[in-house]
């Protein structure tokens, strides 16, 4: 990994966090979809509504198998990142890492939130980077 790649690679937890609000959005919504379908009996085969129901049901279940993975993928992410960002020396750098990449916040959120302004926030980051850019590759090698 290069440096280019480093925020790239920090920014995975919040968009695969962000997947899986989706994914789960869209279960709840195949379930829906597949509880609304009710089967009746016709005498002749329509393309009805029992198969739509087991369309639905599939496709919930492949998307549940889906979201299994994210998580486990997601739980890998967070020990990493922590793992990481746990070297940071600087305690403020460490709980600005955080916030941006564990919770996603924005810069104007993060600098609320330590109480700096947004410039501050913005030039701490890029020293956080540049910290965790020198334990990645001391651990790593580029």
């Amino acid at each position: 990994m290069c440096r280019e790649d480093l925020v790239d690679y920090l920014k995975q937890y919040t968009v695969l966090d962000r997947t899986i609000d989706r994914k789960l959005e869209a279960i709840e919504e195949l379930q829906e979809a597949a509880s609304r379908i009710t089967a009746r009996y016709e005498p002749k085969a329509k393309g009805g509504s029992i198969y739509k129901a087991g369309n639905a049901l599939a496709a919930k279940i492949d998307l549940e198998e889906s979201l299994l993975d994210d998580i486990s993928r997601l739980i890998d992410l967070y020990h990493e990142l922590h793992r990481l960002f746990d070297q940071v020396n600087d305690g403020r750098l460490r709980l600005l890492l955080l916030y941006r990449y564990i919770d996603g916040y924005t810069f104007e959120q993060i600098a609320e939130k330590l109480g700096l302004s947004w410039k501050r926030t913005f030039d701490l980051h890029k020293k956080a980077l540049e910290e965790v850019w020198t334990i990645w590759t001391a651990r790593n090698g580029c």
